[in-house]
């Protein structure tokens, strides 16, 4: 597995999905048609795991490369989300997914571990709080799918309750379990 990870990070580095235009990040695939939080967000996840289990400066020096990208390019300051996507014709499209930013909730956590930065557990805390504000529905006690779709969908909402977890694991808040647990007894 350790192996099919280095290879993966290793195309990653090489394959030209990462460029310069605005700013960085990764492609969504190799039409290079739209630049995505949620791929950005997995990548990062994976230098960073990389970095603590080899030590090897250069999936540090990726991870760093992708973290501020996301954080200058894809975050959003007024709602405290990340976008969805950058399109190929520069356009920010501002919908937000409850999968993305459960992935970046993921991301800060990680950060804050492997890097011994605490800033990043007080960010994740804060991007679930807004996701919270922003993507939870108080009638059903489940996460909309985006701020644009009401609906719920299983994989696409269920990640909220796996970050969630993830979350209270970091810093002991109940509050965290009990919206995970409301949104998998939602979907059951």
């Amino acid at each position: 597995y350790l192996n099919s990870a280095i290879a993966t990070a290793n195309w990653l580095m090489q394959s030209g999905q990462w460029d310069t235009t605005y700013g960085g990040g990764f492609w969504w695939s190799d039409e290079k048609t739209v630049k995505p939080t949620q791929s950005n967000g997995l990548a990062l996840q994976l230098f960073l795991r990389l970095y603590k289990i080899t030590g090897q400066a250069s999936y540090r020096d990726w991870a760093n490369s992708v973290k501020s990208w996301l954080e200058s390019q894809m975050f959003d300051a007024a709602d405290g989300l990340y976008l969805w996507q950058i399109e190929t014709n520069g356009f920010k499209n501002l919908i937000k997914f409850t999968y993305d930013n459960a992935i970046m909730i993921e991301a800060d956590l990680l950060y804050a571990q492997i890097m011994a930065d605490n800033s990043y557990l007080t960010k994740a805390e804060a991007l679930a709080t807004n996701l919270n504000a922003k993507l939870w529905n108080n009638a059903s006690k489940a996460y909309y799918f985006n701020t644009t779709d009401g609906r719920v969908n299983p994989c696409w909402c269920g990640w909220a309750s796996q970050s969630l977890i993830r979350l209270y694991e970091a810093d002991g808040n109940g509050a965290w379990l009990d919206h995970a647990q409301q949104n998998i007894d939602f979907m059951n």
